[in-house]
């Protein structure tokens, strides 16, 4: 259990329990914490959802619509396809089922 001590006016000190993500905390703020949680610029921890985002500069955004799961923008950064997608070293690939053809695209084309 991680506590943080404030100092009350009488000369006793009072002991709270930190949030349940935080390793180290004041009153009121997050200081750091637990793995796999951020500090944000709010000082709380949050945990971005793993499935449709990423973590950037304490913030959760979104992956690419492409993208199952990734781990920055743009679909040169997708770890997980969606259905018909799939990645190939330099490229991402696209499956068209019902018209039978495979169209290809390399990363550098979506570089922002």
């Amino acid at each position: 259990m991680q506590i943080f001590v404030q100092h009350a006016k009488k000369g006793f000190i009072c002991l709270k329990k930190c949030n349940q993500y935080c390793l180290k905390c004041t009153e009121d703020k997050c200081l750091t914490c637990k793995q796999d949680y951020f500090l944000t610029q709010g000082q709380k921890c949050v945990k971005c959802d793993q499935e449709r985002q990423f973590q950037e500069n304490g913030q959760c955004k979104e992956c690419d619509p492409s993208c199952l799961k990734c781990n920055g923008t743009g679909k040169t950064n997708c770890t997980q396809c969606k259905l018909s997608l799939f990645l190939s070293q330099k490229y991402l690939l696209q499956i068209f089922i019902n018209e039978f053809y495979l169209q290809l695209f390399q990363q550098s084309q979506y570089k922002q």
